[in-house]
């Protein structure tokens, strides 16, 4: 039996991304630079936030602050489906920097509220009513699941992020962002995955998928983005993108919706 390609859908409209996915993919060890709310609609997945693992299964939700490391797993080849909604910072900036004491819930009720939330615009395609109703989820939910305030990045760790960002088309190099940062590079690993969620090199990959999926909607094409950003050639580029997205680059160009009404 064929098994069915990956189906993703991208909504984004000003502070709020709405991924929504039938999927087999194994997504690999990685971070969001934004407060991400996900549910599962269907089958079985396996999550792992920083070394524990969760078996999630349908209506469970799961929360993920900016920068905590995580990785999603299918269940024995299994598809599944989920919903993810990605919240810029700047709407729930009170909640950038907290840590969970659970990332995980059990209690459907929360992964329903969620949905109904989501329903909710559906049928009325109201942003504004989208943006409260979230607003007031999170005020009623977070305190229950908040632990305590996560470190702020340190000026050391922000001048790498820096570093990173500028230098996308070149190959990565530890000594350059050790020397940038005046601290050595083994101090420099440890407390850039303790602030960050991911190594440097990880979240130097990280920022690569995320300027590539910018400049696809730029309608800038695989072969010139391998070009510009130091890939060895299109294929390299378009597989290292498919393993942190799910999708190859086209079919993600074809499935991003960017409502700006």
């Amino acid at each position: 039996m064929v098994k069915e390609k990956n189906k993703i859908s991208f909504y984004h409209k000003i502070n709020i991304e709405i991924v929504q996915g039938k999927s087999y993919h194994n997504f690999p060890k990685h971070s969001h630079n934004s407060f991400c709310i996900g549910i599962v609609m269907d089958g079985k997945i396996r999550l792992n936030f920083k070394g524990q693992e969760y078996l999630l299964e349908k209506n469970n939700a799961y929360f993920i602050p900016p920068f905590v490391e995580h990785k999603i797993d299918t269940i024995n080849k299994m598809q599944y489906e989920y919903i993810v909604i990605c919240l810029n910072n700047d709407l729930v900036v009170q909640y950038n920097n907290i840590l969970l004491h659970n990332y995980v819930h059990n209690d459907k009720k929360v992964g329903l509220r969620i949905l109904d939330i989501l329903k909710r615009f559906d049928s009325t395609d109201n942003y504004l009513q989208l943006e409260n109703d979230i607003k007031h989820f999170l005020r009623e939910n977070m305190q229950k699941f908040s632990s305590f305030a996560k470190p702020i990045a340190s000026t050391e760790v922000l001048l790498a992020v820096n570093f990173i960002k500028e230098h996308l088309e070149e190959s990565f190099d530890l000594n350059k962002i050790s020397d940038y940062t005046h601290i050595s590079k083994y101090h420099l690993l440890r407390i850039f995955e303790k602030q960050m969620g991911v190594a440097p090199y990880h979240f130097y990959i990280q920022e690569k998928v995320k300027k590539i999926r910018q400049e696809l909607l730029k309608n800038q094409t695989p072969a010139n983005l391998a070009y510009n950003l130091n890939f060895s050639d299109q294929s390299h580029l378009c597989n290292t993108f498919k393993k942190y997205i799910g999708l190859t680059p086209i079919e993600f160009k074809k499935s991003y919706k960017e409502d700006t009404n």
